[in-house]
């Protein structure tokens, strides 16, 4: 289902979703973030063990182009991958809902 909001461009959909998983104080953090990096956040929370050139298929956009918005979300704080490039997975980073958006 997330899969489609995603090749369908449905941002109220992937919102809402991101929303039901972390809570509606997460609302400002996706205020900061562009679309690609709310879809991959959408996707990770659906299946944390796809990879990223997967998730540039769905998405439709380049390999460097998903790199890149990992990398920013990495950066943030706001996702991090636990274990090797093969056989690992990306998790959303647990916070307290007072800590988001801070």
């Amino acid at each position: 289902k997330i899969i489609e909001m995603v090749r369908e461009d449905d941002m109220h959909g992937i919102n809402a979703f991101i929303m039901e998983r972390l809570g509606k104080s997460w609302a400002k953090v996706g205020q900061r973030l562009g679309e690609n990096q709310l879809k991959i956040m959408a996707i990770i929370l659906s299946d944390g063990f796809i990879p990223t050139r997967k998730m540039g298929e769905i998405m439709g956009i380049s390999y460097t182009a998903i790199q890149n918005n990992v990398a920013k979300l990495k950066e943030m704080g706001i996702i991090k991958r636990i274990g090797p490039a093969k056989g690992g997975h990306w998790e959303i980073v647990k916070r307290e809902d007072e800590e988001w958006g801070t």
